[in-house]
Parts: C-alpha cells; structure tokens; sequence
C-alpha cells in the first residue's frame, strides 16, 4: 500500500511541475520581460487575472430637437423719397421786359404827320408784350429796373402801291390798291451789361383791295377799332405778335436777373418776387459786375467780369420784391445794384 501511495504522491509532483513549466512558458510569452516572468515559489501557482467585464455602453443622448427657425423680419417698406423743392430755372422764371423808345424814319413821319408813330407803336408793343404772360412788363415810370430794354426804329408804315412810296394820311388811295405794309427793326438789350443780344426784322405786307383801298386814315386814331380793320391795322397786328415770339423766344435763352434792393447785414432784399416766379426756398447767387471792357470807337460792350458774393435762400416773397438769408462767400458785402441770379 506504501509503494502505491508513494506512486500516486510521484505522479502528482511530477503534474504540478508540468504545470508550473506550462504556466512559465505562457508567461513568457505574454510578458517577455524576465523579471515579470519570476513568479514567487511561496505563492504557489499563480492564477490568471479575472478578466474584467467590459464597460457598459452609456446610452446615446436623446437627440435634442433642432431649434425652431425664427421668422425672417417682415421687410420695412423703403421710405417715401421726399421730393426736392425744384430749384428755380430758365423755364419758370419770367424776365423783366420793358419797352423804350421808338423811331420812326422820315418818310413814315410825312406819310402820318398826325400820328405820332414810335410812340404809339411802344406803347402797342408793351400791351401785346404783356398779354404773353411769359414776361413782366413795367410801366415806364419803373424801366429802369428791367432786365432787358427793346429799342426799335419803325422804317415803314403804309404805301401805295403805284408809287411804291406811302401813302398821305389825309390822301385816298385812288384807283390802286393800299397795300398794309410794316416794317421795323428791333434791338434787345441786356441792362446788366449794355449789351445788344439781338436784332429783329420784321416785315409784313399783306394785300387789300375794294372799299378798303381807299380808306382815309385821317380820321382814325393809331390803334382804335377802324385802325385794326384796315389792311393797315392788319399788318401791324401781324407784325407785333411776330415781335412778342421773337423777343420771349430770345429773353428765355439768357440768363435770370434780379438786382439787390437792400442788405441789412442779416437779410439780403431784392427787386424781383411772385410776380417773376419765385417762391420761398429758391435759391440764387450774389455777383458784381468788377468790370466792362467797351471797344474805344463804337463802345459796345465786348466782355463784362462778375465776382462772386455769396449765396441767397428765399424766406419771404411778396408780389415784386423778396427776402431771404445771404451766406457770404467774399469778405465784401452786397450792396444796391448787385446782382442775383441762378447758380451754375
């Protein structure tokens, strides 16, 4: 019984060491460090580490919901453009026109001795002038402060066609026919310089025959209502309706004018008001005439130097005169006589 328990206690050493060379070599094999595979005889067999148990896996976050989307901004409409004051122009400001005097040549004086008839045809002149509504016509005794002065010399007025010469206001007409002829010359003037900016021809001869051939001119007045019914009085209708056209057309091509009437160190006062067009608000430029240059034999006026003042702001406009802020722009003031007109 001894042999077999001897046996017995032989084949389990002989199994322990198997396993301890086993244990060794996997060591060995995990850890190829030397020292890491010494493993304490004291302690026995060493036991495989229990192998930890995986973590769990942590839940995914709940999606969050995306944010709700915030309503554009309702567009603001664009602002109303307010509209600019309009700045005064050519086309709205009417010029001061008035009428000086009228010439007529010598035969036109033999012909109507009883008429006198530069005057009268200024005088016809100024009232179609002023029925245009284009323009402002002073009475003469206010001329002077026009912008434009018409001159003219009336060369014929009235003939007869067999002598080709005119006809006496007291003479009929006789056998031939009294042809209405008018012929004049104007000349516009630009005040603010002394210049002439246009001559004007004209030249109407309408035709007339029968009763009216012989018509007595004697006893009519120049422009009564047996005037204007005559071939006569036909011609010079004609003739001063084609001066209006021409001297509007020519006027509204230069330059606005007014002149200062007044500088108080705060307000700037001037001779033109509603009644050229103007309204609070407009505004203008100051200007001086530094110089004329005139040519020595004929002394027409070749060239004129302005200066610039400062500038004019409407506040206050009555019918022909007006008021308003002046800004300098030169240390010399305005005075009387100045100029005002457009900027460029």
């Amino acid at each position: 019984m001894k042999a077999i328990h001897k046996a017995r206690s032989a084949r389990r050493v002989l199994y322990v060491a198997a396993l301890v060379a086993s244990v060794s070599m996997a060591s060995s094999i995990i850890d190829p460090d030397p020292a890491a595979a010494q493993w304490p005889p004291q302690y026995g067999v060493p036991m495989m580490p229990t192998a930890q148990p995986m973590p769990m896996a942590q839940p995914m976050p709940a999606a969050q919901p995306a944010p709700t989307a915030k309503p554009m901004p309702t567009a603001q409409p664009m602002p109303t453009a307010q509209p600019i004051p309009a700045a005064p122009t050519r086309a709205n400001l009417k010029r001061v026109v008035a009428v000086g005097k009228f010439e007529a040549t010598g035969l036109v004086k033999a012909a109507h001795g009883q008429w006198d008839i530069g005057e009268g045809v200024a005088a016809m002149l100024t009232s179609a002038l002023s029925r245009s509504g284009r323009l402002v016509v002073p009475d003469h005794a206010y001329a002077a402060g026009a912008q434009f002065l018409i001159f003219g010399t009336v060369t014929e007025f009235g003939s007869d066609e067999r002598s080709g010469g005119p006809t006496p206001a007291g003479a009929a007409a006789g056998t031939g026919r009294s042809r209405g002829d008018v012929e004049m010359n104007l000349r516009i003037a630009d005040t603010s310089s002394g210049q002439v900016v246009k001559t004007i021809d004209i030249t109407e001869r309408p035709t007339s025959s029968g009763a009216n051939a012989s018509l007595d001119y004697q006893g009519m007045s120049l422009g009564d209502d047996r005037f204007w019914k005559s071939p006569l009085g036909g011609a010079t209708r004609r003739s001063l309706a084609r001066a209006v056209a021409e001297i509007v057309t020519c006027v509204d091509q230069q330059p606005w004018l007014g002149q200062v009437v007044e500088f108080d160190g705060h307000r700037l006062f001037i001779n033109r008001g509603r009644a050229s067009g103007l309204s609070s608000g407009d505004q203008f430029v100051v200007e001086r005439i530094e110089r004329r240059l005139t040519d020595p034999s004929t002394g027409e006026v070749l060239f004129v130097d302005w200066r610039r003042l400062g500038t004019l702001t409407l506040a206050a406009v009555e019918e022909r005169v007006a008021s308003g802020g002046y800004v300098a722009s030169d240390p010399d003031q305005p005075r009387r006589g100045d100029f005002v007109m457009l900027a460029h």
